[in-house]
């Protein structure tokens, strides 16, 4: 057995060791979770292996299938050190510390991933890719083109796509850098890799499933908490105390605060409901109807999530029926959504799957965005100049793909003076060959502080 033949053999015990250990829940890093609000909250070293579980999994099962299903042969991504295109992170060990400029070149052969990691600051990689490092003898310019020739790839795709920012992490000096150092063979393979990034990062694997529904319930969890008599009082907490203890409590969690804290309150007696009218330092009040939404990234999955809380009045120990009638209806409407979008179906279909399950909801929206790694497009119903911002022709929804409904709808509160209001839901569902679910219960009644 040649010396090459035996550390590849090692290197792929390694990685399957630690493939194993990792898949197996990582007991040996953490086998502690703290809870919060009835939801799990992973330590960080679990956070770290699971993302590392999970690349090594996507790396070897789905990449190879997306590649082969737009047409690329090898996909290039450079950096340059930690600040460099934003995909090294999802691509690489937590380890990972790059020095300086450094290229993965990953090539689909006969659907077998070949992964190889050009640079300094690599070697923790090694259970994942193959490194090699610069030196006096061998440039990096010499190492991709040396690797480049033995794959002899027909498309080599890299991140210069001007229209999608997730596929645009190829900066203006890396780009002169390809110009001077990449051999004149392969300058004209080179494509766009939007396609693949695109799919990629939309699209997980079934494993994914269960941790992308811990993240949205442990936004949920955090929503909960903060909507509570634990953080607010009537007349004494404000609009920017709830965006506060939100942060708060996420910072608390080492978790990132993906998308800021939105809040809407109504108020039966004002027109408080126009919100370029809320100033943070509104108290909110008993009989206040309040709206917070936000989105936290956690275990790398980013979601959006929002509830309803009314603050009830003395004497009182429900919320208006209308308020149930008009969450109920909203509901509704997105649970139709829901079982009308499936696997398979372009930004197009979406769209009217969208407009079908809301015919009979008047004065009503609706928008659906794609999260969990990928937070760019979106489907907007009522937009006229860009209903599809952001969804390529060619993309489709793939197997555990991750959406956020943003319905709303305007209703009439009983009373002479009562102003109407803007109701709204914000929740998330996954796509999966199986049909489109909500992760959690949609809120049908306002959660109540006494």
């Amino acid at each position: 057995m040649s010396c090459e033949t035996l550390r590849q053999s090692m290197r792929f015990l390694v990685a399957t060791f630690v493939l194993v250990a990792l898949t197996a829940g990582c007991k040996a890093f953490a086998p502690d979770f703290a809870e919060f609000g009835g939801a799990r909250v992973r330590d960080i070293r679990d956070r770290a292996a699971q993302h590392d579980t999970m690349l090594t999994l996507r790396l070897d099962t789905l990449l190879p299938v997306l590649m082969e299903r737009v047409g690329v042969d090898c996909w290039l991504i450079f950096a340059d050190g930690p600040n460099g295109d934003v995909l090294v992170p999802l691509l690489t060990v937590r380890a990972t510390r790059l020095e300086g400029k450094g290229a993965l070149l990953l090539c689909n052969q006969d659907s077998a991933l070949a992964r190889i990691a050009l640079g300094d600051g690599f070697s923790s990689n090694a259970a994942i890719y193959e490194v090699f490092e610069p030196s006096a003898d061998m440039t990096l310019a010499g190492l991709l083109n040396d690797h480049l020739r033995a794959f002899k790839p027909g498309s080599i795709a890299v991140n210069d796509s001007l229209q999608f920012p997730a596929a645009d992490g190829l900066t203006a000096s890396n780009a002169r850098w390809l110009r001077d150092h990449l051999a004149p063979e392969f300058s004209s393979r080179l494509i766009s890799s939007r396609p693949l990034v695109e799919s990629f990062l939309a699209e997980q694997i079934s494993a994914e499933a269960p941790l992308f529904a811990e993240s949205v319930r442990l936004t949920v969890a955090i929503l909960d908490e903060v909507l509570s008599d634990q953080v607010v009082v009537a007349s004494g907490t404000s609009l920017l105390d709830l965006d506060w203890a939100f942060r708060d409590r996420a910072a608390q969690l080492d978790v990132e605060v993906a998308y800021p804290p939105h809040t809407v309150v109504y108020r039966p007696s004002s027109t408080l409901e126009a919100e370029h009218r809320m100033q943070l330092d509104l108290k909110l009040q008993p009989g206040d109807l309040v709206f917070l939404s936000s989105g936290i990234r956690y275990l790398g999955y980013t979601n959006r999530v929002g509830r309803w809380a009314y603050l009830l009045p003395t004497g009182e120990s429900t919320a208006p029926d209308w308020v149930n009638e008009g969450l109920s209806r909203l509901a509704d409407v997105a649970e139709r959504t829901a079982e009308l979008i499936k696997v398979g179906q372009g930004a197009t279909e979406v769209l009217e799957a969208a407009r079908s399950a809301m015919v009979g909801l008047v004065h009503s929206s609706t928008v659906i965005d794609r999260i969990g790694r990928l937070e760019e497009g979106s489907v907007e119903l009522e937009s006229v100049v860009a209903p599809l911002r952001g969804w390529g022709s060619a993309y489709r929804l793939g197997a555990n793909t991750g959406l956020a409904f943003t319905l709303s709808t305007t209703m009439q509160p009983l009373g002479p003076s009562a102003p109407p209001m803007s109701l709204l839901l914000l929740d998330t569902v996954l796509v999966s060959a199986g049909g489109t679910e909500f992760v959690v219960p949609l809120q049908r009644t306002p959660l109540l502080i006494d």
